[in-house]
């Protein structure tokens, strides 16, 4: 009984450390020459599509859209692309940093972009596609 509740214990513990659309791992350096990442999961498959609305990402910083695609369907969707773009930015170049582009194989299952070190604006609205599967519109704001 002791052990099932430390074991509990920690995994609530750990838990509270690993916060989607939250900063983390800030000693840790990243693909931008700087420490630390925000992440999103972007979980789709059999008729579905899913990804935290409004995630807050630090400027300079790197964000993670980490695929989840469905698995032990008929359809195997570790193969579908998955497309992020820029939705309608005040500046077409300003919202160039939140694309990216891949499948869950061709990429380890990470797409990884770096926030500007000095944004134009702070709220950053994109697009995810999924061929064949759909599209959602989630918003990133940047903390200075």
């Amino acid at each position: 009984m002791t052990r099932v509740i430390s074991t509990l214990l920690g995994v609530f513990i750990l838990a509270g450390c690993a916060s989607e659309g939250k900063l983390i791992a800030n000693n840790i350096p990243n693909s931008c020459g700087n420490k630390g990442h925000t992440f999103v999961f972007v979980k789709y498959g059999d008729s579905h599509i899913g990804a935290k609305a409004v995630i807050k990402v630090k400027a300079g910083r790197e964000l993670q859209y980490r695929l989840m695609p469905d698995r032990g369907h008929a359809s195997v969707y570790e193969d579908s692309l998955v497309t992020i773009t820029s939705k309608s930015p005040p500046n077409p170049v300003d919202g160039v940093w939140v694309q990216a582009v891949g499948t869950f194989n061709s990429s380890g299952g990470v797409l990884k972009v770096c926030v500007p070190a000095s944004p134009t604006v702070l709220s950053y609205y994109y697009e995810i596609d999924v061929a064949n599967v759909g599209t959602l519109d989630p918003r990133a704001d940047v903390e200075l």
